[in-house]
Protein backbone atom coordinates (compact mmCIF):
# COMPACT_ATOMS: atom_id res chain seq x y z
CA UNK A 1 0.00 0.00 0.00
CA UNK A 2 1.30 3.46 -0.91
CA UNK A 3 2.48 5.41 2.16
CA UNK A 4 0.40 8.39 3.22
CA UNK A 5 2.36 11.66 3.11
CA UNK A 6 1.86 13.54 6.39
CA UNK A 7 3.28 17.02 6.99
CA UNK A 8 4.22 17.26 10.68
CA UNK A 9 4.57 20.64 12.37
CA UNK A 10 7.79 19.85 14.25
CA UNK A 11 8.18 23.28 15.84
CA UNK A 12 4.97 23.26 17.91
CA UNK A 13 4.14 21.67 21.23
CA UNK A 14 5.71 21.53 24.68
CA UNK A 15 8.41 19.08 23.62
CA UNK A 16 9.30 20.33 20.15
CA UNK A 17 11.24 19.62 18.12
CA UNK A 18 12.83 16.45 19.55
CA UNK A 19 9.64 14.54 20.41
CA UNK A 20 7.88 15.65 17.23
CA UNK A 21 10.75 14.50 15.03
CA UNK A 22 11.01 11.19 16.86
CA UNK A 23 7.27 10.57 16.61
CA UNK A 24 7.24 11.40 12.92
CA UNK A 25 10.14 9.05 12.18
CA UNK A 26 8.48 6.28 14.22
CA UNK A 27 5.34 6.67 12.10
CA UNK A 28 7.26 5.35 9.10
CA UNK A 29 6.50 1.87 10.43
CA UNK A 30 2.77 2.70 10.20
CA UNK A 31 2.58 3.28 6.47
CA UNK A 32 3.45 6.97 6.62
CA UNK A 33 5.94 9.07 4.70
CA UNK A 34 6.59 11.98 7.10
CA UNK A 35 7.38 15.47 5.90
CA UNK A 36 9.16 17.25 8.74
CA UNK A 37 8.20 20.92 8.74
CA UNK A 38 10.41 23.27 10.74
CA UNK A 39 13.52 25.40 11.03
CA UNK A 40 16.20 23.19 9.42
CA UNK A 41 19.05 23.96 11.80
CA UNK A 42 16.82 23.13 14.77
CA UNK A 43 15.62 19.81 13.30
CA UNK A 44 18.90 18.49 11.88
CA UNK A 45 20.41 17.47 15.26
CA UNK A 46 17.54 14.99 15.73
CA UNK A 47 17.60 13.51 12.22
CA UNK A 48 19.48 10.37 11.17
CA UNK A 49 22.20 10.78 8.60
CA UNK A 50 21.48 9.71 5.05
CA UNK A 51 17.71 10.30 5.08
CA UNK A 52 15.39 7.57 3.90
CA UNK A 53 11.59 7.59 3.90
CA UNK A 54 11.20 11.16 5.12
CA UNK A 55 11.80 14.69 3.84
CA UNK A 56 12.46 18.10 5.38
CA UNK A 57 10.40 21.20 4.54
CA UNK A 58 11.81 24.52 5.79
CA UNK A 59 9.53 26.85 7.72
CA UNK A 60 9.60 29.59 10.33
CA UNK A 61 9.05 29.19 14.05
CA UNK A 62 5.82 27.90 15.61
CA UNK A 63 2.83 30.05 16.53
CA UNK A 64 3.24 30.33 20.29
CA UNK A 65 0.52 29.50 22.79
CA UNK A 66 -1.27 32.72 23.59
CA UNK A 67 -0.30 34.33 20.28
CA UNK A 68 -3.29 35.62 18.31
CA UNK A 69 -3.68 33.11 15.44
CA UNK A 70 -5.19 35.52 12.90
CA UNK A 71 -2.45 38.07 13.48
CA UNK A 72 0.22 35.38 13.22
CA UNK A 73 -1.29 34.23 9.91
CA UNK A 74 -0.99 37.75 8.48
CA UNK A 75 2.40 38.61 9.95
CA UNK A 76 4.20 35.25 9.79
CA UNK A 77 2.75 33.19 6.93
CA UNK A 78 5.84 30.95 7.01
CA UNK A 79 5.10 29.75 10.58
CA UNK A 80 5.37 25.97 10.82
CA UNK A 81 1.67 25.13 11.14
CA UNK A 82 0.75 27.34 8.18
CA UNK A 83 3.49 25.81 6.05
CA UNK A 84 2.43 22.26 6.99
CA UNK A 85 -1.18 22.94 5.97
CA UNK A 86 -0.02 24.73 2.82
CA UNK A 87 1.67 21.50 1.70
CA UNK A 88 -1.75 19.81 1.78
CA UNK A 89 -3.29 22.55 -0.37
CA UNK A 90 -0.44 22.25 -2.86
CA UNK A 91 -0.87 18.47 -3.09
CA UNK A 92 2.60 17.79 -1.70
CA UNK A 93 1.14 16.19 1.44
CA UNK A 94 -2.01 14.16 2.03
CA UNK A 95 -2.53 15.44 5.57
CA UNK A 96 -1.05 17.74 8.21
CA UNK A 97 -0.54 17.26 11.96
CA UNK A 98 0.10 19.88 14.65
CA UNK A 99 0.16 19.65 18.44
CA UNK A 100 0.67 23.37 18.95
CA UNK A 101 -1.64 26.38 19.07
CA UNK A 102 -5.09 24.95 18.26
CA UNK A 103 -6.41 28.30 17.10
CA UNK A 104 -3.58 28.58 14.62
CA UNK A 105 -4.41 25.15 13.20
CA UNK A 106 -8.06 26.18 12.87
CA UNK A 107 -7.08 29.42 11.08
CA UNK A 108 -4.72 27.50 8.79
CA UNK A 109 -7.36 24.91 7.96
CA UNK A 110 -10.04 27.50 7.23
CA UNK A 111 -7.96 30.06 5.32
CA UNK A 112 -5.37 27.88 3.58
CA UNK A 113 -7.56 24.89 2.69
CA UNK A 114 -10.99 26.51 2.70
CA UNK A 115 -14.30 25.30 4.08
CA UNK A 116 -16.66 22.66 2.75
CA UNK A 117 -19.56 24.59 4.26
CA UNK A 118 -20.20 27.87 6.04
CA UNK A 119 -18.75 28.55 9.45
CA UNK A 120 -15.58 27.49 11.25
CA UNK A 121 -14.11 24.00 11.38
CA UNK A 122 -15.73 21.54 13.78
CA UNK A 123 -13.93 19.30 16.28
CA UNK A 124 -15.15 15.83 17.13
CA UNK A 125 -14.26 12.24 17.85
CA UNK A 126 -14.73 9.45 20.39
CA UNK A 127 -14.42 10.70 23.96
CA UNK A 128 -14.72 7.55 26.04
CA UNK A 129 -13.56 3.99 25.53
CA UNK A 130 -16.77 2.47 26.86
CA UNK A 131 -18.32 3.65 23.58
CA UNK A 132 -15.39 3.50 21.14
CA UNK A 133 -17.66 3.70 18.07
CA UNK A 134 -19.44 6.88 19.19
CA UNK A 135 -18.27 10.28 18.00
CA UNK A 136 -19.18 13.43 19.93
CA UNK A 137 -19.16 16.84 18.27
CA UNK A 138 -18.56 19.67 18.61
CA UNK A 139 -15.86 19.29 21.29
CA UNK A 140 -14.73 22.87 21.59
CA UNK A 141 -14.07 24.51 18.24
CA UNK A 142 -17.46 26.30 18.31
CA UNK A 143 -18.93 27.04 21.74
CA UNK A 144 -22.01 28.75 20.30
CA UNK A 145 -23.99 26.68 17.79
CA UNK A 146 -27.26 27.78 16.21
CA UNK A 147 -30.02 25.14 15.97
CA UNK A 148 -29.81 25.07 12.15
CA UNK A 149 -26.08 24.29 12.36
CA UNK A 150 -26.87 20.96 14.00
CA UNK A 151 -27.77 19.68 10.54
CA UNK A 152 -24.23 20.43 9.40
CA UNK A 153 -22.92 18.84 12.60
CA UNK A 154 -24.93 15.72 11.81
CA UNK A 155 -23.41 15.58 8.32
CA UNK A 156 -19.86 15.91 9.72
CA UNK A 157 -20.47 13.30 12.40
CA UNK A 158 -22.04 10.85 9.97
CA UNK A 159 -19.06 11.20 7.63
CA UNK A 160 -16.63 10.71 10.53
CA UNK A 161 -18.41 7.59 11.76
CA UNK A 162 -18.34 6.06 8.29
CA UNK A 163 -14.75 7.01 7.46
CA UNK A 164 -13.02 6.55 10.82
CA UNK A 165 -15.20 4.08 12.74
CA UNK A 166 -16.46 1.94 9.83
CA UNK A 167 -20.13 2.42 10.76
CA UNK A 168 -22.33 1.91 7.70
CA UNK A 169 -25.53 3.60 8.97
CA UNK A 170 -24.70 5.84 11.94
CA UNK A 171 -27.46 6.72 14.39
CA UNK A 172 -27.57 10.46 15.21
CA UNK A 173 -28.69 11.83 18.58
CA UNK A 174 -28.71 15.05 20.59
CA UNK A 175 -27.03 15.16 24.00
CA UNK A 176 -29.65 16.39 26.44
CA UNK A 177 -30.88 16.15 30.03
CA UNK A 178 -33.61 13.66 29.14
CA UNK A 179 -34.61 11.28 26.38
CA UNK A 180 -38.04 12.81 25.81
CA UNK A 181 -38.52 15.19 22.88
CA UNK A 182 -39.40 18.17 25.07
CA UNK A 183 -36.28 17.95 27.23
CA UNK A 184 -33.42 20.39 26.95
CA UNK A 185 -32.89 24.10 26.41
CA UNK A 186 -34.31 26.11 23.51
CA UNK A 187 -31.31 25.31 21.32
CA UNK A 188 -31.75 21.54 21.78
CA UNK A 189 -35.53 21.65 21.31
CA UNK A 190 -35.26 23.57 18.02
CA UNK A 191 -32.43 21.35 16.79
CA UNK A 192 -34.55 18.29 17.63
CA UNK A 193 -37.33 19.42 15.30
CA UNK A 194 -34.89 20.09 12.46
CA UNK A 195 -33.13 16.74 12.83
CA UNK A 196 -36.43 14.87 13.12
CA UNK A 197 -37.37 16.22 9.70
CA UNK A 198 -34.01 15.43 8.12
CA UNK A 199 -32.72 12.44 6.16
CA UNK A 200 -30.27 11.47 8.91
CA UNK A 201 -30.90 8.40 11.03
CA UNK A 202 -32.04 10.52 13.96
CA UNK A 203 -32.93 8.59 17.13
CA UNK A 204 -33.76 11.51 19.41
CA UNK A 205 -32.11 12.61 22.61
CA UNK A 206 -29.56 10.71 24.66
CA UNK A 207 -28.50 11.43 28.21
CA UNK A 208 -24.87 11.12 29.34
CA UNK A 209 -25.36 7.49 30.39
CA UNK A 210 -26.62 6.77 26.87
CA UNK A 211 -23.40 8.25 25.56
CA UNK A 212 -21.44 5.77 27.67
CA UNK A 213 -23.69 2.91 26.53
CA UNK A 214 -23.20 3.66 22.82
CA UNK A 215 -26.89 4.40 22.19
CA UNK A 216 -25.90 6.37 19.08
CA UNK A 217 -22.81 6.56 16.88
CA UNK A 218 -23.05 10.36 16.44
CA UNK A 219 -23.90 12.51 19.47
CA UNK A 220 -24.36 16.23 18.86
CA UNK A 221 -23.88 19.19 21.21
CA UNK A 222 -22.33 22.65 21.09
CA UNK A 223 -18.63 23.04 21.77
CA UNK A 224 -19.17 24.36 25.29
CA UNK A 225 -20.97 21.19 26.36
CA UNK A 226 -18.73 18.89 24.30
CA UNK A 227 -15.54 20.29 25.75
CA UNK A 228 -16.96 19.97 29.25
CA UNK A 229 -17.79 16.32 28.55
CA UNK A 230 -14.27 15.69 27.25
CA UNK A 231 -12.53 17.36 30.18
CA UNK A 232 -14.83 15.72 32.71
CA UNK A 233 -13.96 12.29 31.34
CA UNK A 234 -10.25 13.11 31.58
CA UNK A 235 -10.62 14.44 35.13
CA UNK A 236 -12.65 11.39 36.11
CA UNK A 237 -9.90 9.06 35.02
CA UNK A 238 -7.34 10.91 37.11
CA UNK A 239 -9.64 10.83 40.15
CA UNK A 240 -10.25 7.08 39.73
CA UNK A 241 -6.55 6.40 39.34
CA UNK A 242 -5.65 8.47 42.40
CA UNK A 243 -8.25 6.60 44.46
CA UNK A 244 -7.05 3.24 43.18
CA UNK A 245 -3.44 4.03 44.02
CA UNK A 246 -4.40 5.19 47.50
CA UNK A 247 -6.58 2.14 48.20
CA UNK A 248 -4.61 -0.63 46.51
CA UNK A 249 -0.95 0.31 46.81
CA UNK A 250 0.75 -2.31 48.98
CA UNK A 251 -2.40 -4.47 49.00
CA UNK A 252 -2.53 -5.58 45.37
CA UNK A 253 0.31 -7.00 43.29
CA UNK A 254 2.11 -4.22 41.43
CA UNK A 255 1.57 -5.94 38.08
CA UNK A 256 -2.20 -6.14 38.68
CA UNK A 257 -2.32 -2.50 39.76
CA UNK A 258 -0.37 -1.40 36.68
CA UNK A 259 -2.73 -3.40 34.45
CA UNK A 260 -5.76 -1.77 36.10
CA UNK A 261 -4.32 1.72 35.62
CA UNK A 262 -3.60 0.99 31.98
CA UNK A 263 -7.15 -0.29 31.41
CA UNK A 264 -8.71 2.76 33.05
CA UNK A 265 -6.68 5.08 30.86
CA UNK A 266 -7.61 3.11 27.75
CA UNK A 267 -11.31 3.44 28.55
CA UNK A 268 -11.39 7.05 29.66
CA UNK A 269 -8.53 8.92 28.00
CA UNK A 270 -9.47 8.26 24.39
CA UNK A 271 -7.87 11.47 23.13
CA UNK A 272 -4.54 10.26 24.48
CA UNK A 273 -4.97 6.91 22.73
CA UNK A 274 -5.75 8.53 19.37
CA UNK A 275 -3.15 11.27 19.71
CA UNK A 276 -5.50 13.87 18.25
CA UNK A 277 -8.50 14.39 16.05
CA UNK A 278 -9.17 15.81 12.58
CA UNK A 279 -10.79 19.19 12.10
CA UNK A 280 -14.08 18.63 10.30
CA UNK A 281 -15.63 20.70 7.55
CA UNK A 282 -12.41 21.76 5.79
CA UNK A 283 -11.06 20.80 2.37
CA UNK A 284 -8.25 18.63 3.65
CA UNK A 285 -7.11 16.51 6.58
CA UNK A 286 -5.66 18.49 9.50
CA UNK A 287 -5.21 16.61 12.78
CA UNK A 288 -4.77 18.58 16.01
CA UNK A 289 -3.15 16.95 19.04
CA UNK A 290 -2.40 17.89 22.65
CA UNK A 291 0.41 20.34 23.31
CA UNK A 292 2.01 17.99 25.85
CA UNK A 293 2.33 15.17 23.28
CA UNK A 294 5.47 13.08 23.37
CA UNK A 295 6.77 10.52 20.90
CA UNK A 296 3.99 7.95 21.12
CA UNK A 297 1.17 10.51 21.15
CA UNK A 298 2.69 12.22 18.10
CA UNK A 299 2.92 8.88 16.33
CA UNK A 300 -0.74 8.17 17.12
CA UNK A 301 -1.85 11.58 15.85
CA UNK A 302 -0.02 10.88 12.60
CA UNK A 303 -1.72 7.48 12.38
CA UNK A 304 -5.09 9.18 12.88
CA UNK A 305 -4.26 11.46 9.94
CA UNK A 306 -3.33 8.41 7.87
CA UNK A 307 -6.65 6.73 8.72
CA UNK A 308 -8.58 9.86 7.77
CA UNK A 309 -6.90 9.91 4.35
CA UNK A 310 -7.41 6.21 3.70
CA UNK A 311 -10.98 6.37 4.98
CA UNK A 312 -11.72 9.21 2.51
CA UNK A 313 -12.93 11.48 5.32
CA UNK A 314 -13.01 14.67 3.23
CA UNK A 315 -14.80 12.98 0.34
CA UNK A 316 -17.38 11.50 2.70
CA UNK A 317 -17.99 14.91 4.29
CA UNK A 318 -18.57 16.37 0.83
CA UNK A 319 -21.02 13.57 0.05
CA UNK A 320 -23.00 14.11 3.26
CA UNK A 321 -23.14 17.88 2.77
CA UNK A 322 -24.37 17.47 -0.83
CA UNK A 323 -27.05 15.06 0.39
CA UNK A 324 -28.08 17.53 3.09
CA UNK A 325 -28.22 20.37 0.56
CA UNK A 326 -30.41 18.35 -1.83
CA UNK A 327 -32.78 17.43 0.99
CA UNK A 328 -33.09 21.02 2.18
CA UNK A 329 -33.63 22.24 -1.39
CA UNK A 330 -36.47 19.75 -1.90
CA UNK A 331 -38.07 20.84 1.37
CA UNK A 332 -37.81 24.50 0.34
CA UNK A 333 -39.39 23.74 -3.06
CA UNK A 334 -42.20 21.86 -1.35
CA UNK A 335 -42.90 24.77 0.98
CA UNK A 336 -42.84 27.19 -1.94
CA UNK A 337 -45.23 25.03 -3.92
CA UNK A 338 -47.66 24.79 -1.01
CA UNK A 339 -47.48 28.54 -0.46
CA UNK A 340 -48.23 29.16 -4.15
CA UNK A 341 -51.18 26.81 -4.03
CA UNK A 342 -52.60 28.49 -0.96
CA UNK A 343 -52.22 31.91 -2.57
CA UNK A 344 -54.14 30.81 -5.71
CA UNK A 345 -56.94 29.30 -3.66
Amino acid sequence: MTPVRVAVDCMAGDHAPAELVAGALAAQDDGVEPILVGVPEQLLPFLPEGGGGWSLEPSGQAVAEGEAPAQAFRRRPDASVFQAVRLVREGRADAAVSVGNTGAAVVAAAHVLGMLAAGRPWAGGPVIGFAPRTVVLDMGANVDVRPAQFLELAAMGTAYARAMLDVAAPRVALLSIGREQGKGNRQVKEAYDLLAGSAFRFVGNVEPYGLLAGDAEVVLCDGFVGNAVLKTSEALSEAILALALAELSGRAPEADLARFIRRVREHVQVAERMGGGPLLGVRGVVVVGHGASRVEAVRKAISTARDAVRGRLVERMEEELRRLSRTEDRKAESRSSRAGGNARS
